[in-house]
């Protein structure tokens, strides 16, 4: 049973996920340490083009780009986040595909952000990403307690960069306050608590730009 107190923060918070909404998020730092060959420069031009394709809203042009850095290396970190975002993001725009199309984008992006995570055991971006879809996929417990992990991992990479991430904060909230982890630093209690003194500097500041 949640505390009146923990009934409070949790209903602020939903309030204000009202106006604000987690999505999948793209790498746009890519100035990777590639192994230096020949390819590097190559492979930097097909990731700059991809995200410069990702951010019009180019999706197939976006992903042909990441294609092309992944044939010349397929452990490119950005490149492999990108993709992955790219192919969720066909999902949702393209709604006529078939089941099987849809199933097929979501496991290379699953496999694709797995593959990242057993490179960079610490990417924020990637934990996030995975976590969002694991938890599409499914709602059991062994699926929470993985997304929670996840979202843990990107809450200390955001914290270790001096960054503040509402969403990984909220979604980790979510998920360990469902697997009953309320206690800690980065228990779902100081979570959620987190989240409202960010969303409300968000807040104030955009009153204060009007």
């Amino acid at each position: 049973m949640m505390l009146p107190s923990q009934q409070r923060v949790v209903g602020c918070l939903f309030s204000a996920l009202l106006l604000l909404q987690p999505s999948f998020v793209a790498s746009s730092y890519y100035d990777d340490k590639v192994n230096k060959n020949k390819n590097e420069e190559a492979i930097n031009t097909f990731l700059t083009k991809g995200n410069n394709a990702l951010a019009a809203g180019n999706l197939h042009s976006a992903g042909r780009m990441y294609e092309e850095c992944l044939r010349m290396d397929p452990n490119q970190r950005y490149c492999l986040i990108n993709y992955a975002s790219v192919l969720v993001d066909l999902n949702a725009e393209e709604t006529d595909h078939d089941e099987a199309t849809k199933q097929q984008r979501t496991k290379k992006a699953q496999d694709m952000l797995t593959r990242v995570l057993a490179l960079h055991p610490k990417d924020g971006d990637a934990a996030f990403n995975l976590a969002l879809l694991l938890q599409d996929s499914s709602t059991s417990e062994e699926v929470t307690r993985e997304a929670a992990r996840l979202y843990h991992i990107a809450v200390q990479a955001a914290d270790n960069d001096g960054e503040e991430r509402w969403d990984a904060l909220a979604n980790m909230a979510a998920a360990k306050q469902e697997i009953g982890e309320y206690m800690g630093r980065y228990g779902a209690i100081r979570a959620y608590e987190r989240v409202i003194v960010i969303l409300e500097r968000m807040v104030q500041e955009q009153e204060e730009y009007l």
